[in-house]
């Protein structure tokens, strides 16, 4: 359901973006749709987006560590990777500088610490399992960390600019 909604999220440049792997560097900080107004089926396509991010990692937060590492790495850990970037990318649109994305998506709604904190737990249980990280899964799902990282970055930067805005 990620990849039908994702479309929101596309210009005519950045869709090599959307594709592995899904790191920080390939977020689209400035290259995303910046329509005038947000019609009826526009905000019904971005809070599904959202909602079908949220699912992924629910769904593999609640599962066995170990049930996890089994499962084919190069298809299931990149199905949860790609659903955090597209969050990730989706709140880099909504809360850029007049993006009418923002009036229909506020920032609470993409819970980011929260998918944050309970993949680092599953990940952290994987690496309890495999601690050399020799299972390509864990190493996949390590790399969450870093979307987290870029994400608490990218937190600080809006906060400076909103605190300048109020002054």
């Amino acid at each position: 359901m990620i990849h039908i909604y994702e479309v929101v999220l596309h210009t005519r440049t950045n869709q090599s973006s959307f594709a592995a792997p899904f790191i920080p560097g390939r977020v689209p900080v400035k290259d995303f749709p910046m329509p005038a107004n947000i019609t009826p089926p526009l905000r019904s396509a971005l809070e599904a987006l959202v909602y079908h991010c949220h699912a992924v990692i629910d769904t593999a937060s609640e599962m066995d560590p170990a049930l996890v590492i089994g499962l084919p790495t190069f298809s299931f850990a990149p199905t949860v990777l790609y659903a955090l970037f597209v969050l990730v990318t989706t709140l880099a649109a909504s809360t850029s500088p007049g993006n009418a994305y923002g009036k229909c998506l506020v920032r609470d709604s993409f819970q980011i610490e929260k998918c944050g904190s309970n993949l680092r737990i599953l990940t952290a249980g994987m690496k309890g399992l495999d601690p050399t990280m020799s299972c390509w899964t864990v190493r996949l799902f390590d790399a969450t960390g870093w979307l987290e990282e870029w994400y608490n970055d990218y937190s600080m930067i809006l906060r400076r600019y909103e605190t300048h805005l109020v002054i």
